[in-house]
């Protein structure tokens, strides 16, 4: 039976979107595809899948749990992931993960589960700048990697930090301030010829705003979905009825009818969807390409939409929720400035839809993609 909503996603776009990034990077420079949150919201084993194709060099993930996913799915590229509970020690190493560390108790504690299961561990030390989420003191950056290196069964693989907004100009100075501490530490770890083989800090945003030619990895998430259209969003209309002035629609009578005869339709996607309560009476959908403006609060399971000024609009028809026509950045900022907490967000009811698949699976590199831009 099909289902009402579905997320498409364009793998094209995702490979051309990668192609002009990394055109502008260095040649030598490592990417890295951040996969976490379920994909950003796509699906998590099928778009690590389609980007092992692409050139990517390795996949970021958050948890550990995600990294483990990967592998039982057959993905073979170096899974980094960002935080690594003491508990989760042995399944890191016994699946090949690679991990950020910031202090030296759990790198002995690594360095134990390693010698145990007689293999090595490569680890990313991570030092705060400003974020002040995970990460050892910029001061003790320098002796965690001098442990780092005297651990057997460790792999000093990289140093990072991450920027607390490198999007937002106003906070240029601090990304600046950021930069000097994270290159300072860089430089105390090549004096003391402890540097490791790749060294990160930027993510897409940073990517795009700062040069930081001391770096040769980056961090790419969301630049995965842009500047091209990624993804398109769809529903259905599951019903329609017609409404006299002064009646109310939804939950706490959230509207109330203005003009003599209104035409309500119901779209079979809610809050529980990822269509989040911030956007009621915010926004609107496009039904056969005219704005539909969304009304009342937005249920759990269905949102009502004022189309009655689209008379050819029918149950069942086709509602885009989001797309090329309908950017996810305009539908996004309704409700918040950040367009990843929406996609992020997308529930699981939404069946998930790659297009393309066969063609980048079959393709051998991404460098065709950038020679054709």
């Amino acid at each position: 039976m099909p289902n009402s909503n579905r997320l498409t996603i364009n793998l094209q776009a995702i490979q051309n979107n990668l192609a002009h990034m990394m055109a502008e990077l260095p040649s030598q420079t490592r990417l890295m595809a951040m996969v976490k949150a379920n994909g950003y919201g796509t699906d998590l084993t099928l778009l690590a899948q389609a980007l092992s194709k692409m050139g990517i060099h390795c996949l970021g993930v958050a948890h550990v749990l995600e990294g483990i996913q990967l592998r039982e799915r057959n993905i073979t590229l170096p899974i980094f992931v960002i935080h690594t509970a003491a508990n989760e020690v042995q399944e890191v190493i016994e699946h090949s993960l690679e991990v950020a560390v910031y202090d030296p108790s759990f790198c002995h504690l690594l360095n134990q589960e390693a010698l145990r299961q007689k293999k090595q561990v490569k680890v990313h030390l991570d030092i705060t700048t400003g974020m002040n989420r995970f990460g050892c003191p910029p001061e003790k950056a320098l002796e965690l990697a001098q442990t780092i290196h005297s651990l057997p069964s460790l792999d000093f693989e990289g140093v990072m930090t991450h920027f607390v907004a490198p999007e937002i100009p106003t906070f240029d100075s601090f990304s600046r301030e950021q930069i000097e501490i994270f290159k300072k530490c860089i430089e105390e770890l090549a004096l003391g010829s402890i540097l490791p083989p790749w060294i990160h800090a930027s993510n897409t945003a940073a990517i795009r705003r700062f040069d930081l030619p001391f770096c040769n990895m980056v961090r790419v998430g969301i630049g995965l979905f842009q500047p091209e259209n990624v993804l398109t969003l769809e529903s259905r209309i599951a019903s329609i009825h017609q409404c006299n002035k002064g009646e109310n629609v939804g939950y706490l009578c959230g509207y109330r009818i203005k003009r003599d005869e209104e035409r309500i339709a119901v779209i079979s996607i809610g809050y529980h969807d990822g269509i989040d309560l911030r956007y009621s009476g915010k926004g609107y959908v496009l039904i056969h390409g005219k704005k539909a403006p969304m009304i009342g609060l937005i249920c759990m399971d269905f949102m009502m939409v004022d189309v009655t000024d689209i008379p050819e609009a029918q149950i069942g028809d086709s509602v885009l929720i989001f797309g090329k026509e309908l950017p996810i950045q305009t539908v996004a900022s309704w409700a918040t400035p950040n367009v990843r907490e929406l996609m992020t967000a997308l529930g699981p009811r939404i069946e998930r839809h790659f297009i393309h698949m066969d063609e980048i699976l079959e393709s051998s590199s991404i460098q065709e993609t950038i020679c054709s831009l």
